[in-house]
């Protein structure tokens, strides 16, 4: 929202105050001098670039952390359900909650465990499976 109101405040109001300028109306309620220096200033800096920055930066770090706080609060309380199943290359099995996975690690919890274990999957998985639910 706030990247919104910054991207208004920089890009629209002086598209908006061009196009208004030439109004009647607008000549008589505003000092268009003293707005049209104003206005000059704010064309003469460059702000999209930190904008879309800053965009980004409030739309993806709430996510993760929000996401890393459900993980806790979950963890703390205890309410880790196993929901996939790991099959090593030596056929063991293992019931696990997914915390998370890229191309090369595959992140979870155990049952009782406190801290998160990291399996890589090409040397070591056989299989995952999804638990199904009930």
């Amino acid at each position: 929202m706030f990247g919104l109101m910054y991207l208004y405040f920089t890009i629209g109001m002086p598209k908006l105050y061009k196009y208004l300028r030439t109004k009647k109306w607008c000549q008589k309620v505003y000092d268009v001098e003293k707005w049209d220096k104003k206005y000059a200033e704010m064309e003469n800096k460059k702000h999209l670039i930190p904008s879309m920055m800053f965009l980004f930066f409030l739309l993806f770090v709430p996510m993760r952390t929000g996401l890393d706080l459900g993980l806790k609060h979950k963890y703390l309380n205890k309410d880790i359900i196993p929901d996939h199943t790991l099959v090593f290359k030596d056929n063991a099995q293992l019931d696990i909650k997914k915390v998370g996975q890229n191309s090369t690690y595959f992140f979870y919890f155990i049952t009782g465990e406190k801290v998160i274990m990291a399996a890589p999957i090409a040397d070591n998985l056989k299989q995952i499976k999804k638990i199904q639910k009930e």
